[in-house]
């Protein structure tokens, strides 16, 4: 039976792939009589030239050839042409109707330089072919910019030329605009302007919208695009000529999708995919033609098909592609399967213009060949003295595994006094690159004492750590109180919370509970969690005068406990499990105590075995649930003041609140639960609004319980509802990222 089990959905490719990928179409040209462009071009007009050489080089509107693309591509660009100096870059440095070499690529570089320029010009006067090309240069990082942050991959920028080259009428743009809209790069994620904009590619003749199209009926299985809408543009897709989309058909056909099941139809236009050298459709056709249950079964051609898949590039395609084959080759004869062997030498593809040009251009390149270009310039760029540069090239190759090379280009500008690179420096050096090298204490002291002095923030307050460890030699670790006070002036939460620490201790300072309170409460302020946490024990213990405040350590503790403060959880369960401050309860004891474990609190095992004595069976599996239910969140806001116990700011809407509720965002569970309990942008629901509270409630969030008891009394809730909620809650499981 054909089932298309082989790739029955579009490929999920990377965003920034899928962003070049979208815009490899070429900007139109209108009808046009090729002759008299050439005319014109022979004759010395350089936009002519230009258009010539890009309709040679797309095949737009006559036969493609990309050597001559490049002659006219060179006789615009020496006239001055912008986009002819782009033409001319691209093909010179991805070696497409022109030698590849060092020297070429050289050239190549210094038009880009100049069609940068120029491009951006003739795009502030609304060209959209110039927008289109620029938002490429930006999205690949090829443009120098800033001195201080050169060849920036500049995403808000690619979002604005799309948009502009968009509305202007750039088919290109228009396909791309549908993704960003799609995947909330603009923004707000909106399936509605997606769908909008991939409609008017298509309509414009895209294929690679088309095929999108036919994907979002896929993957939404008929709720974003309906079937009768997306039928016609996989088949003008495939009629199109463009071999992913022909593979889909195919499948469509074969699974009855298209009307009437149509297997030999289907595997006709699979067959046409796997010509042009798809893989996916190689392994669908092999496997089809080593049986006789849709076509006679014909070994031979089996073989070639299995072989090519199993030569893809694809692990998946291979993993299915080797068995199928071996399952074929034992039925061949050896002097056969040598002969086979040779043709499968020598396949060729026969890409259509709408699959080849998908590889064409900046945009077909890829990742792959587009980041050694960055990297190719930033280096040039640093060997100039750039220090920015140089930084960038230390963490491109610190995440690229390449310490050593990373080592060098930060100590280069570090060397230039770049605090930033001193400071990454010294954490690689005293870290050993985060346990992946030996460390370097003597090399990175020396670095972090630089970083400090040349006024950064975490080097002040990491130097100030050091001294009191007694790593730095020759200090006495009352310095260490000076930098990591003047880090807390600067308002760096973790030296503030440190700051607290000292004036409890009294070791390095005299004693004072009112200053440490002000510390702590500072860093509280940017919901930093340690120093909620340590504000917690600050009341739990009695330093406000003198009598603890158990309330307000709850209130603390909870809002360090939801970020995974272990020892905040820790202390939540005990106090749960005690009473102070909270009504006991041995079942969120064990839970917070259960929970702290996981977050790294050691030694908890007799407190836990303490609880565990109170509770039934039952009450412990539901405290187990709450306890596998329970996702951490970070609501630190470095450099900001924040108000107590603050919400997010703004109000979302109902999409990204699920998104992040179902990822167990305590916060967006306890909005979710406003939202159904007034209606708010939702049908009024009190079932899902009692589930997202008490989720929200179990996660610590302070404010839950009150809401969710205003909500049960507003509503009028039946026990009958409250089970139903009750069994919602303790049906949830988050989705993790």
């Amino acid at each position: 039976m054909f089932t298309g089990r082989v790739l029955t959905t579009i490929k999920r490719i990377p965003v920034l792939h899928r962003i070049l990928a979208c815009l490899v179409l070429p900007f139109s040209l209108g009808a046009f009589d090729r002759e008299v462009l050439e005319k014109r071009a022979a004759a010395g007009d350089s936009g002519a030239q230009y258009q010539l050489a890009e309709a040679l080089f797309w095949g737009t509107g006559g036969n493609q050839n990309l050597k001559q693309a490049a002659v006219w591509s060179r006789a615009s660009a020496k006239q001055g042409n912008a986009k002819g100096e782009y033409r001319l870059a691209v093909q010179l440095i991805l070696g497409q109707g022109i030698e590849s070499n060092n020297e070429n690529d050289k050239e190549g570089f210094e038009w880009l330089a100049k069609a940068s320029e120029g491009l951006q010009k003739l795009a502030d006067q609304g060209d959209h072919d110039a927008q289109h090309k620029l938002a490429l240069l930006y999205l690949s990082g090829l443009i120098k910019g800033k001195e201080d942050n050169p060849y920036n991959i500049d995403g808000e920028k690619v979002v604005d030329l799309v948009k502009k080259a968009a509305n202007g009428g750039n088919v290109s743009s228009q396909s791309r605009l549908g993704l960003i809209h799609r995947d909330g790069l603009a923004g707000k994620r909106s399936n509605e302007k997606s769908i909008e904009w991939l409609r008017k590619a298509a309509d414009n003749g895209s294929a690679y919208a088309a095929l999108e199209i036919w994907a979002l009926f896929l993957q939404s299985k008929g709720e974003l695009v309906k079937i009768e809408e997306s039928r016609p543009y996989l088949k003008s897709a495939a009629e199109a000529g463009l071999a992913e989309a022909q593979y889909q058909y195919g499948i469509a056909l074969g699974k009855s999708l298209l009307g009437e099941i149509d297997q030999e139809a289907g595997i006709e236009w699979v067959k046409k995919a796997a010509e042009q050298g798809l893989d996916s459709a190689q392994l669908l056709l092999g496997a089809t033609l080593a049986t006789d249950r849709i076509l006679d079964q014909d070994l031979e051609k089996s073989f070639v098909w299995l072989s090519l898949a199993s030569k893809s590039q694809s692990r998946e395609i291979q993993a299915k592609a080797t068995p199928a084959l071996a399952g074929v080759r034992g039925q061949i004869s050896p002097a056969k399967r040598l002969d086979l062997q040779q043709q499968v030498k020598k396949f060729k593809p026969k890409e259509s213009i709408v699959t080849r040009n998908f590889g064409l251009g900046l945009q077909g390149a890829g990742s792959a060949i587009t980041v050694p270009m960055r990297i190719d310039l930033l280096t040039a760029l640093a060997h100039k003295g750039n220090v920015a540069a140089m930084g960038i090239l230390g963490e491109f190759y610190r995440k690229s595994g390449k310490i050593g090379k990373s080592i060098d280009w930060f100590e280069m500008a570090a060397e230039k006094k770049n605090k930033d690179a001193s400071a990454i420096l010294a954490r690689i050096l005293l870290t050993g690159n985060n346990g992946k090298m030996e460390p370097d204490m003597t090399g990175g002291i020396k670095w972090l004492r630089k970083a400090a002095e040349l006024g950064d923030v975490r080097s002040m307050n990491g130097l100030g750590e050091y001294i009191i460890k007694g790593e730095v030699k020759g200090i006495k670790p009352e310095e260490a109180v000076k930098w990591i006070k003047k880090a807390a002036t600067n308002g760096l939460a973790g030296a503030q919370t440190n700051l607290g620490g000292i004036y409890i201790d009294g070791d390095l300072v005299e004693q004072d509970f009112a200053k440490a309170k002000q510390w702590f409460t500072m860093a509280a302020g940017q919901n930093y969690a340690r120093a909620q946490s340590l504000l917690g024990q600050y009341y739990r213990e009695g330093h406000e005068k003198g009598k603890p405040n158990f309330e307000e350590a709850i209130k603390w503790y909870r809002l360090a406990a939801r970020q995974g403060e272990g020892p905040a959880q820790f202390a939540l369960g005990m106090m749960h499990m005690d009473g102070d401050g909270v009504e006991q309860s041995f079942k969120d004891g064990y839970k917070w105590l259960k929970i702290s474990q996981r977050y790294g609190m050691p030694g908890i095992g007799k407190s836990l075995a303490r609880c565990a004595k109170e509770l039934t069976p039952t009450e412990i599996r539901r405290a187990d649930n709450e306890v596998e239910q329970f996702r951490a969140q970070n609501y630190y806001l470095p450099d900001a003041v924040a108000e107590k116990n603050a919400e997010p700011s703004g109000k979302p809407d109902i999409e990204t609140l699920q998104f992040r509720a179902n990822q167990g965002d305590a916060d967006a569970q306890f909005q979710l639960g406003k939202r159904y309990a007034a209606g708010d942008g939702v049908k009024l629901d009190p079932v899902r609004s009692y589930k997202w509270f008490k989720l929200a409630q179990n996660s610590g969030h302070d404010k839950s319980e009150e809401e969710l008891e205003k909500m049960i009394k507003a509503q009028g809730m039946k026990i009958k509802q409250v089970l139903a909620a009750r069994k919602l809650v303790r049906e949830f499981k988050p989705k993790d990222k």
